[in-house]
């Protein structure tokens, strides 16, 4: 029979402890969930906000809460009005929730047909490999010869498909779609 002692552990464990307070410390703690459902229902109750997303929560201390996002807004609309309505945001934010904001804009074409048609096609697919997976900043940009297909996809931590091979299929429905589709996909984990 062997016996160990705890105490041979101790040192271990408290620098395993220290180092993940550390990261913690530096990297801040998980935002409140009721905090983030606040700031999603001030951002979306404003007219020229169609969606967010790449929210972050940054916190430095009492009083010294930074947050980062993506607001995703009409791209028909002129900058001067985007960015008042972007100020008057970041300003709600600051007198309701006190603190700071980052926020950047998305500008997304409505009632465009190829890009509505294109979005749908897109969206079904990735539906159909898991119902959890999402897209934003769905664009298409018309470039001399081909048409770029820009977008981010959000896919759940545990799906089991490699970025590469969700990028490679999304490609290939694409090229089938139309050989001048390019797709230039980004892959973030949720």
């Amino acid at each position: 029979r062997v016996t160990v002692s705890l105490a041979a552990f101790s040192p271990a464990y408290a620098g395993l402890k220290a180092a993940r307070d550390t990261v913690t410390l530096l990297l801040g703690p998980a935002p409140d969930p009721e905090f983030v459902a606040q700031i999603r229902e001030i951002v979306l109750s404003h007219e020229k906000i169609l969606g967010l997303h790449d929210l972050m929560v940054h916190n430095y201390g009492p009083e010294r809460t930074l947050i980062s996002l993506h607001a995703e807004v009409p791209a028909d609309e002129t900058f001067l009005e985007i960015h008042e309505a972007i100020d008057a945001i970041e300003h709600e934010l600051f007198d309701r929730l006190h603190c700071r904001a980052v926020i950047h804009m998305d500008p997304v074409r409505i009632g465009d047909e190829e890009t509505d048609r294109i979005r749908n096609l897109v969206s079904s697919h990735l539906k159909k490999m898991d119902e959890r997976i999402s897209l934003h900043d769905f664009q298409l940009v018309k470039c001399i010869g081909h048409t770029n297909v820009d977008f981010d996809i959000v896919v759940p931590y545990d799906f089991p498909v490699s970025e590469e091979k969700i990028k490679e299929t999304v490609s290939e429905l694409l090229k089938q779609e139309n050989p001048e589709y390019r797709a230039v996909v980004e892959v973030d984990y949720e």
